[in-house]
């Protein structure tokens, strides 16, 4: 993989950008590819292992493209997701020496990876990247509250509803007016996200289609058609 400096951000050269260079605009306004020049980019295939739960936790990762999800592994073996992540995110923040959590790659991903010792020497030297980093805690911490109360409730399509529009984008064509969610993760992973069975959530998504509240293009992609009743019913589960 092949990397030069430009004015906004890296530019990678790697299989995902089909031969050609292109810029990476994650960096931008941060000032940190100036800071640090050395913190690569590196890929990761699907289902490769970012870091262990119980690893010494000497770095962050920014992911640059592609999802990443967060899991612990339970004595029995089992997992328990924590959560899906995506472009833009920071993982990997541990507040004793070693990752609380594992880390893996959904799809394929490019993540930067930015040292203890190197994050601490740009926080000291960077506010726009200090202010990042709190900003992203403290969404993180938002949309950690909100589970835990959505999880309280018993409404399958309420949780539904609420990992929706958690998880949705702006539609490619604006004319089309209904936002898009990516679901490259497993049904079974989403399902255990939400404290539910895999038959369980089918069985909402296909209701969902069936009432008109959702569009299924592929089993891996749908398009919101009512958000005012998506709304309604996550807001519901929370009451």
């Amino acid at each position: 993989m092949m990397e030069q400096a430009s004015q906004s951000g890296i530019i990678l050269k790697s299989k995902y950008a089909g031969g050609a260079a292109r810029a990476l605009p994650y960096l931008k306004n941060t000032g940190i590819s100036e800071q640090l020049p050395s913190a690569g980019v590196s890929e990761f295939p699907r289902k490769q292992t970012l870091f262990f739960e119980g690893d010494s936790a000497d770095a962050i990762f920014e992911i640059c493209t592609g999802t990443v999800e967060l899991y612990k592994t339970f004595l029995s073996g089992r997992r328990g997701v924590l959560g899906f992540f995506r472009a833009g995110a920071i993982v990997g923040f541990a507040m004793d020496a070693d990752y609380p959590y594992s880390a893996e790659a959904v799809t394929p991903c490019q993540v930067r990876r930015i040292s203890r010792a190197s994050l601490d020497r740009v926080l000291g030297r960077s506010p726009s990247f200090a202010k990042r980093l709190l900003e992203a805690t403290c969404r993180e911490l938002t949309v950690t509250q909100e589970k835990m109360f959505i999880l309280s409730r018993k409404s399958p399509a309420g949780k539904v509803a609420w990992f929706l529009l958690q998880h949705k984008r702006p539609p490619a064509c604006a004319a089309t007016g209904m936002p898009v969610v990516e679901m490259p993760m497993s049904r079974a992973d989403i399902a255990d996200y939400l404290g539910m069975a895999p038959e369980t959530l089918c069985r909402t998504l296909t209701k969902f289609k069936r009432d008109g509240l959702i569009l299924a293009d592929t089993p891996y992609r749908v398009r919101l058609r009512n958000i005012a009743k998506l709304t309604r019913l996550a807001e519901e589960a929370c009451n």
